[in-house]
């Protein structure tokens, strides 16, 4: 008769659970990327849908020999981790590598002092989340593009304890206080840096609509920038938009993340990798 595991391991002894964790520890650092997304009971249908892009290119993307560093650490970021390389030496020596280059990332420069500037830049909308959750992003274009989450004053930020956001497939998007507070970036207006796209499924209209919706409490597939739905005041920001039909979106995404973090020495605070 099958027994819950939970039962099993409640009569091991502490010996034994720690043993059974670090053998579950190594057997995770040995996961192909198909392994790793089952053990986070995520489907690639769930893959699919949190990176904008058809089942079919997730498949492919699983049984792939190689692929370029930014897909992958899509993929990772999507089943809830972050992407770290190392070198490791034969004196024992490892050495995180952080920085890589990377071609036609370039985004037109752009200042993000004021919303005059980002005006400038080409972006359009700014349009409360409040209002975006009223309109179910109606007034967004259906189009791949790039969009930003702005602060609407310089008030003191207030945290909240626990996020707004939707469980997706069980994962609570609450983090704790020390770590909103490291990825605060003081004075900073752009608070995360988005895109959508390519596809035709991937538009900004489609992604902005599962954002507010995950903000709302829905178990919808949008990880990304989930630190904004901590923030007391979240309703009340605005995102601002720019389509891109011509360009790769990720491409854009990532110059403009660059150009934030020279600027800040810091990545926007809801932006967890470029």
């Amino acid at each position: 008769m099958a027994r819950d595991f939970r039962e099993l391991q409640a009569r091991m002894d502490p010996a034994s659970r720690a043993d059974n964790r670090e053998r579950v520890r190594a057997e995770l650092k040995r996961m192909a990327l198909e392994q790793l997304r089952g053990v986070k009971q995520l489907t690639q249908a769930d893959i699919a849908e949190m990176l904008d892009v058809p089942q079919s290119s997730i498949s492919r993307l699983e049984h792939r020999a190689d692929m370029y560093l930014s897909t992958l650490r899509s993929y990772i970021d999507a089943v809830g981790g972050k992407l770290q390389i190392q070198a490791v030496f034969p004196d024992g020596d490892t050495v995180v590598i952080d920085h890589f280059g990377d071609s036609d990332e370039r985004a037109l420069p752009t200042s993000f002092e004021t919303i005059r500037d980002i005006r400038q830049a080409g972006f359009t909308g700014f349009a409360t989340i409040a209002d975006l959750q009223a309109s179910q992003c109606n007034q967004v274009p259906d189009l791949p593009g790039i969009y930003l989450i702005l602060r609407n004053n310089n008030d003191p930020v207030v945290f909240l304890a626990r996020s707004t956001g939707g469980h997706f497939k069980g994962r609570n998007p609450t983090v704790k206080r020390s770590v909103l507070e490291e990825k605060w970036v003081e004075k900073a207006l752009v608070l995360y840096i988005g895109k959508a796209g390519p596809g035709q499924r991937g538009t900004l209209r489609r992604r902005l609509r599962r954002f507010v919706e995950f903000g709302q409490g829905k178990p919808v597939a949008h990880y990304g920038g989930r630190l904004i739905w901590q923030l007391q005041s979240s309703r009340d920001l605005a995102i601002c938009w720019k389509p891109a039909p011509n360009t790769v979106s990720r491409d854009v995404e990532k110059g403009l993340i660059r150009e934030f973090e020279a600027a800040y020495n810091k990545l926007p605070f809801a932006n967890f990798n470029h």
